[in-house]
């Protein structure tokens, strides 16, 4: 999948989404606009009594459908294609830091943190064409990978499986400034 579809992808999960909410949202002020204008009504005809009722309640339906669908999309396309995680391979991929988050997202020292705890292992990189990533790793990857190295990262996904350092005096480019 290229860049292009994946923000493509990207931008039709979150117009599902947002429109699905502010469908639903929008559906309660007209149905009590709608009940209001039913109860003058019934005085007057009897036809259009429901209409805002049922605009209302097709309007929460079509807003709870869209809104189902974008996070159905939303988790099917997480990790890629099908919900299948891609194998790749950045190349020369500057990493810009590392750190570790806690059980609460905050950010723990190296040495602070325990073994035992639930702790996130985070790598931010930048890409050659100006992307920057930030992907997830295990630890045993993670106390591999220095700060303002240039290498290769090979992933699954957003989570890193390897990297492979280039020598300093190797780098095929200079890195980005951070």
């Amino acid at each position: 999948m290229t860049i292009s579809k994946v923000l493509l992808q990207q931008r039709r999960i979150r117009f599902l989404v947002i429109g699905g909410v502010l469908a639903m949202l929008g559906s309660i002020p007209m149905f009590f606009l709608g009940g209001g204008v039913a109860i003058g009504a019934m005085v007057s005809t009897g036809q259009d009594v429901m209409v805002g009722v049922w605009l209302s309640v097709l309007m929460a339906v079509g807003g709870a459908v869209a809104l189902g669908w974008g996070l159905v999309l939303g988790v099917k396309y997480r990790d890629g294609v099908g919900g299948k995680a891609q194998y790749g391979v950045f190349s020369n991929a500057y990493v810009i830091s590392r750190f570790i988050l806690g059980p609460t997202n905050e950010i723990i020292s190296e040495t602070d943190y325990l073994e035992d705890m639930p702790n996130k292992f985070m790598v931010r990189l930048a890409m050659p064409d100006g992307r920057r990533l930030e992907m997830s790793t295990a630890p045993e990857v993670y106390f591999t990978i220095p700060e303002a190295a240039v290498g290769t990262v090979y992933h699954r996904g957003t989570w890193i499986t390897r990297f492979e350092a280039v020598p300093q005096t190797e780098r095929p480019y200079v890195p980005p400034s951070v």
